[in-house]
This record gives C-alpha cells, structure tokens and sequence, in this order.
C-alpha cells in the first residue's frame, strides 16, 4: 500500500499504520489522511501525527518550517526567536530594517521613531 500524501514510512513497511507525517508536517498518516505542511510562523522538528508548534512571540517562519531554529524576529522587532526567545518591538527612536536577531539600530542623532520601525526613512527630527 502507498502511504497518503507528503507521508512516509521504513522501507519495506507493508500497512497503512506505518506511514508517518515527516517534520515540518502534520496529520495522522496511519489512519490515511494526508499530511498537511505546517503553516507560516509554526515548525515541527519531529515525525509523527504532533501539531505543529508556534514560534515564539512576534517571531515568523516560512511554511512547512521543521525546527525552533526557523523561527525569527521580523524588521521592526529584535530577539533570539531560533532559541525560543520573543521578539520584542524596537524601542522609540530606534528601527531595524532586515528580519532575524540583529539589535535595532540607532535613529540619527536627535530624530525619533515610532515604536517598531522598521527603516531609517521611519527616523525624523520632532517638530
């Protein structure tokens, strides 16, 4: 027997129960259903029917992500996502303009931002 969509099994298997959802999917393979990817923002590092798990606070990871590791701090937000760490909103007066767990950046001397820029255009002096 062939095991449902995006599922595998050990070679030489011969039942449906057998047939695991890979990381990075989800579903319960053994019982026929197909594995479905696991959606924006969620990872799973292990095979099995286990649902995906969500990245930490404020943190994004592509579809079908398969460990912690993928999940990161967008632009605008700074922190160790991939260790499990939020992602925290970059302070006023600060921006940070590339995704991942670089520090926010400093506006020009005396120029302010909002909270959460994400580039030096956000940066301008108060009037």
């Amino acid at each position: 027997s062939v095991c449902p969509s995006n599922a595998v099994s050990a070679e030489g298997s011969t039942s449906l129960s057998a047939c695991t959802c890979p990381a990075g999917f989800t579903g319960d393979a053994g019982s026929g259903v197909s594995c479905g990817q696991c959606g924006p923002d969620t990872y799973k590092d292990v095979d099995g029917s286990a649902a995906c798990s969500v990245c930490p606070s404020n943190a994004v990871s592509a579809e079908g992500s398969t460990s912690l590791s993928a999940c990161a701090c967008p632009a605008g937000f700074t922190g160790d996502a991939g260790s499990g760490g939020s992602c925290v909103p970059c302070f006023s007066g600060t921006y940070k303009d590339v995704g991942g767990s670089a520090a926010c950046s400093v506006c020009p001397s005396n120029a302010v931002s909002a909270v959460g820029s994400t580039g030096l255009s956000s940066c301008a002096c108060p009037e």
